[in-house]
Parts: structure tokens; C-alpha cells; sequence
């Protein structure tokens, strides 16, 4: 479908905002009011790959002259000569070399993009999800405050299941419900290179929250989530605690205009308080674990008779069940620091 006279003006005018970032790596377009086009232009950027260089062509050998084949005719000297070629004139034999296209835009390496406030809306968000199936320089995207809703969210989260270099994602104020918070959590449980995560005043709700809560469980490489002015009840806090428990990569969580009661507030920080305190008494106890390559059944039997010493000691300090510190601790060696 060819583009309304409106929809070219949009994008004229899109694309000279966006020029004047042209060379840099971070596309600062706050309140630009993009718009739909606007993202699509810069969608087309983040997909943009450079031109691999490419190996010279195989010059051919000279053709050895062959022995037994006569050799060609000398020509006359009384005759005139043949007529040759005019290097001006095309040969209309011969097709034309393809130009090449002036208006290809360049590759462009951008690191940081925020395109915050610019209305994108959902075909914004789908457009610039699809770049990031392929991109792989970004790795701050804000794309806060764009109404992209939960079919937006969808399209981003498809894109995290693929993408590994994106490691800040702000999806605050976008009227995110249930099944975004839902497809994004999803994405999040194999994804492994995202450590920020911005979901802040959105509805994810109670149903929303049990969902990051499982992905919490999962997830190894978190460090950060705001979930605050998300409409999350006691119930929906509640998974979240228990979802943090034993996860050692997370060291924020906010959480603030929700809800909740005081009693769940005060549990859920404690949860994070035991939690440090417990991945501090793992540290000091790592060392004992130095000899075990912990890659194989045998190695894990042998996990309690090295902790138990400990076990009594991390019990009194945060009250977790021994057989719960030993599935806590051979889950996450890794994040601790064991190598």
C-alpha cells in the first residue's frame, strides 16, 4: 500500500529528527512525538546490518597456449582494420551495471535508545521488537510511556527470547495488563544477558505478579525489577517473596505503590534481608566447596555432608529447612561465585 501525503510529510520529518543523531550510539528521542512512522524509521536502522566485506574475485589464469591447436590467424597489414568498439557507446547486448542505491540508509550502531513519550503505540513496538530479533548493539532500550499495551509487550517479549545484547528494558506506563507481564516473564526464563528490568505503573496485578514471581525462580541473571504502582495486591506479593528466596542475582527490587498490608511488606523485606545474609554465609562457606567439581550426581550427594557443619548455623540465622539450603546453595554455585 503506497503511503498517504500525510504519512510522507510524517516521515520526512521523522527522519530529519532522527539525522541529527546520525554517527552516534545513543539515539536520545524523548517527547519526539514519533509516532508509528517515526519508530518504523528507526526500526529500519536497528535492522540495518553492515556490509560484510567482500573476498576480491578470482582473477582467471592466462590461458596457456596449446600445442597442438594452430595458432590464430595473423592479421593482414593491407587490410583495413576491423572497426573497433566505441567505449562511449553502450552495447545494447550487454546489460547494464546495477547503480548503486544512494538512498540505502548506513549502518549505524546505536547502543542507547529512548524513544520514551513518542506514540508510538503497538505497530511502533512490533516494529521496533523485529529489529531487535536481529540487532546486536543495543543494549539500553526506553521505550516508556508509548501505550503499546500488552500486544506490544508481546512483540518485545518474543524479542527477548532471541536477543543477547539488550541489558536495560524500560516498558514503564505502558498500560501493560496480565498477559504482558505474562509473555514478558515468559521470555525472561530463557533469556540470559537482560539485568534490568522497568515494568513500573502498569496493571500486571496480582495474576501478573505470580507470574514474574515464577520466572523469578528461574531466572539467574536479574540484578534489578521495579514492579512499583502495578495494582499488586497481598496475594500477588506474597508469590513474589517466595519467588526471591533463593535468588542470588537480584539485589533490587522495587516495589513501592502497591496495595499491600504492612505485615506482607515487612515479610518481603525480610525475605531480601535473610536472602543477603544467607548468600554471605554461603561465601564464607565456600571454600569447603573448592574440591567438588559439582557436575554430577555424586558431587550433589555430597553437598550435605559439607554444609551440614553450617546448617544448623544459616538455619538459626534465616530459618530455612536444611534440605532447602542445600537445593538453595547446589542451585546457584554459579552465582555465588563458584567456579
Amino acid at each position: 500500500m503506497s503511503e498517504s501525503e500525510e504519512e510522507k510529510i510524517k516521515r520526512c520529518e521523522c527522519e530529519e529528527k532522527i539525522k541529527k543523531y546520525k554517527g552516534k550510539d545513543y539515539y536520545n528521542l524523548n517527547k519526539f512525538n514519533l509516532g508509528n512512522i517515526g519508530a518504523i524509521c528507526i526500526a529500519i536502522l536497528l535492522a540495518i546490518k553492515p556490509d560484510p566485506e567482500k573476498p576480491e574475485a578470482e582473477k582467471p589464469e592466462a590461458e596457456k597456449p596449446d600445442p597442438e591447436k594452430p595458432e590464430a590467424e595473423k592479421p593482414d597489414p593491407e587490410k583495413p582494420d576491423a572497426e573497433k568498439p566505441d567505449p562511449e557507446k553502450p552495447d545494447p547486448e550487454k546489460p547494464e551495471a546495477e547503480k548503486p542505491d544512494a538512498e540505502k540508509p548506513e549502518a549505524e550502531k546505536i547502543k542507547i535508545l529512548c524513544v520514551g513519550n513518542c506514540s508510538i503505540g503497538v505497530e511502533g513496538a512490533k516494529a521496533i521488537a523485529n529489529a531487535l530479533k536481529t540487532n546486536d548493539t543495543l543494549s539500553v532500550l526506553k521505550i516508556h510511556s508509548n501505550l503499546i499495551g500488552d500486544e506490544g509487550a508481546k512483540a518485545i517479549a518474543k524479542a527477548l527470547k532471541v536477543n543477547t545484547t539488550l541489558h536495560t528494558l524500560n516498558l514503564y506506563g505502558n498500560d501493560i495488563g496480565y498477559e504482558g507481564a505474562e509473555a514478558i516473564a515468559e521470555a525472561l526464563k530463557v533469556n540470559t544477558t537482560l539485568k534490568n528490568l522497568y515494568i513500573g505503573c502498569n496493571n500486571i496485578g496480582d495474576d501478573g505478579a505470580k507470574e514474574i514471581a515464577k520466572m523469578l525462580k528461574k531466572n539467574r541473571t536479574l540484578s534489578l525489577i521495579d514492579i512499583h504502582s502495578n495494582n499488586i495486591g497481598d496475594a500477588g506479593m506474597k508469590e513474589i517473596t517466595d519467588g526471591i528466596k533463593g535468588n542470588f542475582s537480584l539485589k533490587m527490587l522495587k516495589m513501592s505503590g502497591n496495595p499491600i498490608s504492612v505485615d506482607v511488606e515487612t515479610a518481603i523485606r525480610q525475605a531480601q534481608t535473610n536472602k543477603n545474609k544467607l548468600s554471605l554465609t554461603i561465601l564464607c562457606i565456600k571454600n569447603l566447596l573448592t574440591n567438588l567439581s559439582m557436575e554430577n550426581a555424586d558431587d550433589k550427594a555430597k553437598l550435605p555432608a559439607y554444609l551440614s557443619p553450617f546448617a544448623k548455623q544459616i538455619k538459626d540465622i534465616i530459618g530455612f529447612p536444611e534440605e532447602e539450603i542445600f537445593t538453595i546453595v547446589w542451585n546457584n554455585l554459579h552465582s555465588i561465585g563458584h567456579e
